[in-house]
């Protein structure tokens, strides 16, 4: 133990550059993870954050005691921040630090490490493997590969992540470690009680829950479909492109007294949903692993998700903490749905295991702790 500490303090007088595309207010798989990480480790480590603004000048802000410097950004095409001083401000920090920990996909990041060429310690985070337009993919693969071959090492959240053509060659240098949540964050406390308790009596009962980006890949076309055969309330919580044609959706199916737009919710306001619900629904046709579902299961919630090849069905397991039917599957999702609402015992055991499984292998605090061990034998 005393090793470990020492070992830790020694950490706290290297510099570790996270990069990352944009960060916390914005809400995205990737921004909360690095946010949930990057706190995690700011009192082990000397953190930066280096990140672009979504739209607006650079700024240069304290958030929760970690320096975090986001570049000047004229908006996002095709998801990349349009920021012509990101390359200034990347070879000033990058010059200034011991080790880089990119998150990727984030091609500006990508790129300045394959013409800049800092000689540093390089790790990077691979959170998703694939774009949403597969052409643009293809153009992209052979930056990834040559951006690749100059990590030190590449962390990836799940087994799945191994069977990519885009990985293959570097599976020496590759770590498997999921991401993970603080649990304190998601307690039961007396005020979420009470405002749980107000969803609970608008909404009845049952309540299922859907948190993301309102995009064709998330599956929500089959959910809302699905609740032709379901008799309960749907509360779908984000925004997004897809919003009018799954309202003409839910309309066309006359279900709009069943299924809730709700918009964006801020992350506390979540955790009440999460907690309000009975069964959380992850009907994504591609999602790299699903930090939402982590999330409704550290609140002690079934999951119904879908068998995609990829992260998601190896974080709620089948018949264990939930579950998981094939993807485009309306008759599928309602029958997951009606079995886990029509069976009290079965849904609060699964939930149970949930909450467990969260605990067990998806805290932060050991998440961090393997990465900053791979921060030691790269630094020390």
């Amino acid at each position: 133990m005393e090793n470990k500490i020492n070992k830790g303090k020694n950490l706290k007088s290297f510099k570790i550059l996270q990069i990352s595309k944009l960060y916390y207010p914005w809400i995205g798989g990737v921004e909360r993870n690095l946010q949930v990480f990057a706190e995690s480790i700011k009192d082990k480590t000397n953190i930066k954050i280096l990140c672009c603004e979504v739209k607006g000048k650079t700024k240069l802000e304290k958030i929760n005691d970690i320096e975090v410097l986001k570049s000047l950004s004229f908006g996002l095409f095709l998801s990349i921040p349009i920021s012509p001083l990101f390359p200034f401000h990347y070879k000033k920090l990058t010059k200034e630090s011991d080790l880089i920990h990119y998150h990727s996909l984030f091609p500006l990041g990508e790129v300045m490490e394959i013409l800049l060429n800092p000689g540093k310690r390089k790790v990077v985070t691979l959170h998703y493997e694939r774009l949403t337009r597969n052409y643009l993919m293809n153009l992209y693969k052979p930056l990834l590969r040559s951006f690749f071959k100059r990590m030190d090492l590449i962390i990836v959240p799940s087994r799945s992540f191994l069977n990519s053509k885009l990985l293959s060659g570097f599976e020496g240098k590759t770590e498997i470690i999921p991401f993970g949540i603080d649990m304190k964050k998601f307690e039961l406390t007396q005020e979420v009680r009470e405002i749980r308790d107000k969803i609970k009596k608008e909404y009845g009962f049952p309540i299922l829950l859907f948190v993301g980006n309102l995009l064709p890949y998330k599956g929500l076309y089959y959910l809302i479909k699905a609740m032709r055969e379901i008799n309960g309330n749907l509360l779908i919580i984000g925004d997004g492109p897809q919003r009018k044609e799954l309202v003409e959706l839910t309309q066309k199916y006359g279900l709009i007294k069943k299924v809730h737009f709700l918009g964006r919710k801020s992350f506390k306001e979540l955790i009440y949903f999460y907690h309000a619900c009975d069964v959380f629904v992850l009907p994504s046709l591609y999602e790299s692993f699903g930090n939402v579902q982590l999330e409704a299961m550290a609140c002690g919630k079934p999951v119904v998700n879908t068998n995609i090849p990829t992260g998601v069905p190896e974080v709620s397991i089948h018949e264990q903490t939930g579950l998981t039917v094939p993807p485009e599957d309306s008759s599928a999702l309602s029958q997951a749905i009606n079995r886990l609402i029509e069976n009290h015992e079965e849904r609060i055991r699964y939930g149970e295991k949930a909450r467990e499984r969260v605990k067990n292998f998806f805290s932060i605090e050991s998440v961090s702790e393997k990465i900053l061990s791979l921060y030691e034998k790269l630094l020390l």
